[in-house]
């Protein structure tokens, strides 16, 4: 029972949970994904609950100095300025100051201490297996819906599909960016770790899932997911045996002519928006994050010691680290950065440890891209699940 309940969490905790997302917007739903949202990640939540309470005498506890205090301090002020808003009866134009808890206990909470206080030796396989399970779904419903547009050949992103015709609205595609790299990240990992290799049907399944995914990440169009995959394949090559070396090797000279012919196959214009970098001041995604970015800072510089509003004109600053000095100031930010900065050594003991962590490893680098480009501290979701896993993993010495 324990294992299913794990299965049934992973999988719609992140990626999954899109799949309701892109369908209700397929048709023509979007004014309720609120009231699909919302429900549908308390019920995730409750499983959480049932979970630590059915299953606590499971649940090992480290002896050692648990450095989570540290992102709970972080918690704490966070939480004492969306009180201290709501005394005041702060107004915020995209969302009331109660939302900012609920957002955080849903997405962030709860999932960090859900996969911080799980056994990854026995639940680590089941909790891959089922982030690609999701990837897969995802990627088969999102290429059904989006084929027209996707094989149209000059889609270009998928933002543009209004501009072709297409009636309903599509799904963000930095979402399908991010988690089709994720998707990908893990399963070159699955394919390149294994000694003694897949059988025929397993290895045609992974092999679906590059291909779908491949798709998704390049009507995505996400330059930060663009950097995160090819960080992703750094990790992949450097760290591992030579055995597993050469396998990924294999892997990535038979994927490159397969990205290559799905690029000008479905027009792609993330090479585009690259090249956009050049000239920031024509780039309007580029030069947007930048005014966020110096509008935020100058609201944590107003209020450095506990910062100023959790939001500037409706809007998140697109960074996680500056969201957070302009929402907590130098005390959250800081109680922040301790927490990080535990969580990278204890990467990169994990890397040199055992092989097997290395994608939870690619979960987490992914994941603090992902939130350095786009999505809010109290949305980013992938982050706390990766770093919960991550402080949760028992290594010999702890």
């Amino acid at each position: 029972m324990d294992k299913y309940l794990v299965r049934i969490i992973s999988f719609f905790i992140y990626i999954g949970f899109y799949i309701g997302i892109v369908l209700m917007l397929s048709l023509k739903l979007e004014d309720l994904t609120r009231f699909y949202s919302i429900p549908f990640r308390i019920i995730i939540t409750l499983c959480i609950i049932l979970y630590l309470v059915v299953y606590r005498n499971k649940i090992k506890e480290s002896q050692n100095f648990d450095f989570s205090i540290f992102l709970y301090f972080f918690w704490f002020i966070y939480f004492i300025k969306i009180y201290l808003d709501l005394l005041g009866n702060v107004v915020y134009e995209s969302k009331d100051s109660f939302d900012f808890g609920l957002y955080t206990i849903i997405y962030c909470i709860f999932p960090y201490i859900f996969f911080k206080r799980i056994d990854f030796q026995k639940y680590g396989n089941e909790i891959i297996n089922a982030f690609i399970l999701a990837g897969f779904i995802l990627g088969i419903t999102s290429i059904y819906l989006y084929s027209d547009l996707i094989f149209s050949g000059n889609i270009g992103r998928l933002t543009e599909a209004k501009y072709q015709g297409y009636e309903a609205k599509t799904i963000n595609p930095l979402i399908l960016a991010y988690t089709s790299t994720l998707t990908i990240g893990l399963v070159l990992y699955k394919l390149s770790s294994t000694s003694k290799g897949y059988n025929f049907p397993t290895k045609l399944y992974y092999i679906a899932i590059l291909l779908i995914s491949f798709i998704l990440t390049l009507i995505g169009s996400s330059r930060g997911a663009f950097l995160a995959l090819i960080i992703t394949l750094i990790i992949l090559l450097v760290n591992g045996n030579r055995t597993f070396r050469i396998k990924f090797i294999q892997i990535i000279l038979f994927s490159t002519p397969l990205f290559i012919w799905l690029f000008f196959k479905v027009g792609s214009g993330i090479f585009d928006r690259l090249e956009n970098l050049n000239n920031i001041s024509n780039d309007n995604s580029a030069s947007t994050r930048l005014t966020l970015w110096d509008n935020s800072l100058n609201e944590f510089m107003d209020s450095p010691l506990l910062g100023g509003r959790l939001e500037i004109g409706g809007i998140y600053p697109h960074n996680i680290f500056i969201e957070i000095m302009m929402a907590t100031g130098l005390i959250g930010f800081l109680s922040f950065l301790i927490f990080l900065i535990y969580i990278f050594s204890k990467s990169f003991a994990l890397l040199r440890y055992d092989n097997k962590y290395t994608w939870v490893i690619i979960f987490f680098v992914q994941s603090l891209i992902h939130y350095n480009f786009t999505e809010s501290i109290y949305l980013s979701n992938a982050l706390f699940i990766s770093m919960g896993i991550i402080a949760g993993i028992k290594i010999k010495g702890e």
